[in-house]
């Protein structure tokens, strides 16, 4: 079984807002339509339908990599090459390795 939780829902059927306590519930976003529903797979960005009590994925609201988190990533893998390159050249990797 599923678990309970809570959600807001827009004009447009998007879960803008998901939470297992009511409390928790973003503040500004109360005007929106709640309900209290199975989550099922369902997160936020995803389309509920009450009527139906469907949801249905929509990867197109849902939040991408903060500018912050794209930043880290690419440090990483900088990171990554350089030391890689280090250890080839010290003979630690072998001359043919591939990530």
């Amino acid at each position: 079984m599923a678990d309970k939780v809570f959600i807001l829902v827009d004009t447009n059927n998007v879960v803008r807002c998901m939470a297992t306590e009511k409390c928790n519930l973003h503040k500004d976003k109360l005007h929106m339509n709640m309900f209290c529903v199975e989550r099922k797979d369902g997160i936020v960005g995803d389309i509920y339908m009450a009527e139906s009590d469907s949801w249905t994925k929509a990867p197109e609201n849902h939040a991408g990599p903060t500018q912050e988190e794209i930043y880290i990533t690419k440090i990483a893998k900088e990171v990554r090459t350089i030391a890689i390159n280090s250890l080839i050249a010290k003979g630690e990797l072998p001359q043919d390795y591939k990530e």
